[in-house]
């Protein structure tokens, strides 16, 4: 299947939001496997692995609010290509773990976040929960580096080569995408993936390269763990 030349805003010529662009290619690519599918006999591979983009980025949400007062519980569900985990104010060393735990919690809509629900035909009380209903293979992180000025949030996280997900799922990390620079406008990324394949029985052993524009050299781990991630792209173990 052919791939149109991608450009977060048309031109080929700027500089791109990583984050930005990342979301670009993904829904170029779907776009391009959806086309491919309708033109095709079959929608598997000869093995049956779905040949759909989709099905390896797309992550199902559901959101749930229960009224306090008639109990009324509506939902909403929604796909989408990754999680945006906020940072801002959050201390030296805050896990990915605890990131990913906050965004599960029951949250309280009351006083001016009240939630205006329509069987009560009134501002009331209530309680919000959102939860991952279905989990991608490449499970895509985003972290907020950047205020509403642009500014760059330079917080150090921690995230681990491997992510235990609901406790039944398990997630190696393949890649981060690193962002240099203060602002939003300007700067220079570059990418630490993880080579070959995880040593599940001992990660101790995994190898990582780093590239930067055309320069590709070796990284340690403790290299790839010192740094302050933009974007993390775990796989899902089989």
């Amino acid at each position: 299947m052919g791939l149109e030349p991608v450009s977060a805003r048309g031109r080929l010529v700027d500089q791109q939001d990583a984050h930005e662009f990342l979301r670009c290619f993904i829904e170029a690519l779907m776009a391009c496997s959806k086309k491919h599918l309708a033109h095709s006999n079959s929608a598997s591979s000869p093995d049956g692995a779905s040949l759909s983009v989709e099905s390896i980025f797309d992550i199902g949400v559901r959101t749930s609010i229960r009224c306090s007062r008639c109990k009324t519980v509506s939902g909403r569900a929604e796909s989408i290509l990754d999680v945006s985990l906020a940072i801002a104010n959050e201390p030296a060393g805050t896990s990915i773990v605890s990131l990913l735990d906050r965004v599960a919690e029951t949250e309280v809509l009351q006083g001016e976040n009240a939630y205006a629900c329509d069987n009560c035909a009134a501002k009331v009380h209530a309680t919000k929960t959102t939860d991952f209903v279905r989990m991608p293979r490449i499970f895509v992180l985003h972290l907020k580096r950047f205020d509403n000025s642009g500014a760059k949030i330079d917080a150090g996280v921690v995230f681990p080569e491997t992510l235990a997900f609901k406790k039944r799922l398990h997630y190696d990390l393949r890649a981060i995408v690193v962002h240099y620079g203060r602002t939003c406008r300007s700067g220079h990324y570059t990418v630490f993936v993880r080579k070959g394949a995880v040593l599940h029985e001992d990660d101790t052993k995994s190898t990582w390269e780093e590239i930067s524009d055309d320069v590709v050299s070796d990284a340690p781990w403790s290299r790839v763990q010192a740094q302050e991630p933009y974007l993390l792209l775990y796989e899902r173990r089989t």
